[in-house]
């Protein structure tokens, strides 16, 4: 009896590292091919710092070994990922930026410019109820009820770490530590570190944000004093740099010993 349970878990084991390799294959292909039609497509080794363990813990929560039906055992958990893949890619190449999680209060407006998107949200969102609860029923239809309780009790804790742990002061830590922003271009910066770990680099960057925002709320707040605290001893030159835009600097009051530089 006991042989006989351990070649099984030993069985599942192997079925789920398998399970990995290949979807992670597919996870690999997707990355590098979208370069063909997103400039955020393909990657590096940074990928494994943050992008690749979150795929993986999403992986292992939806597969269910036990299930028969092979398409909906290997293709409906890969799907999970791909369609919000696909769903970023759409959003950066309409707007040149990672999605924010604020953008989700605008998701009426999207059909004004993009009706792909506006679709693919709706069927996301459908996914998140249809496909957990089609992979729930097709394995535990013919479980007994304790293999149900610690197959359950083991998704439930994969779902706290994933849920919970992103909101988690060490993992802001981690993500921060690890996350390799380039300021100056948002394209190399999913590149570099993935798209889902983009996502929750800049969710966090928002939160942070609005913290900041409502620490100064209600406030009279003085900008000269939070500027430039202290004094001012030697006064410094005003360097214009005129972006997107076209003016003469001329015409500003009080400018004074204008040297065009053209």
């Amino acid at each position: 009896m006991i042989k006989t349970c351990l070649n099984l878990f030993i069985c599942e084991i192997i079925s789920v590292l398998k399970y990995l390799f290949v979807t992670l294959l597919f996870v690999f292909a997707y990355i590098y091919l979208s370069r063909l039609w997103t400039p955020i497509g393909g990657g590096s080794s940074q990928l494994f710092a943050i992008e690749i363990k979150i795929i993986i813990l999403i992986l292992l929560l939806f597969y269910f070994p036990q299930i028969k039906n092979k398409t909906i055992k290997y293709i409906f958990p890969v799907f999970i990922i791909f369609l919000p893949y696909l769903l970023f890619d759409i959003f950066y190449n309409f707007l040149g930026r990672s999605p924010r999680m604020s953008d989700f209060q605008n998701y009426t407006a999207l059909s004004d410019f993009s009706f792909f998107l506006y679709a693919g949200l709706a069927l996301f969102v459908f996914s998140i109820f249809f496909i957990p609860f089609t992979l729930f029923y097709s394995a535990y239809k013919e479980l007994s009820a304790r293999r149900k309780i610690i197959d359950l009790a083991v998704r439930i804790i994969l779902f706290v770490i994933l849920v919970f742990g992103i909101q988690s002061n060490y993992f802001i830590k981690k993500i921060t530590n690890n996350f390799e922003e380039i300021e100056w271009s948002q394209q190399r910066t999913i590149n570099k570190n993935g798209r889902i770990a983009s996502f929750i680099y800049f969710f966090i960057e928002e939160n942070n944000n609005l913290k900041l925002l409502s620490k100064y709320k209600g406030r009279q707040v003085d900008f000269y004093k939070e500027l430039f605290p202290g004094n001012i001893s030697i006064k410094r030159n005003v360097y214009i740099v005129v972006l997107e835009s076209f003016i003469d600097p001329r015409n500003i009051e009080g400018v004074q010993n204008f040297v065009s530089v053209i």
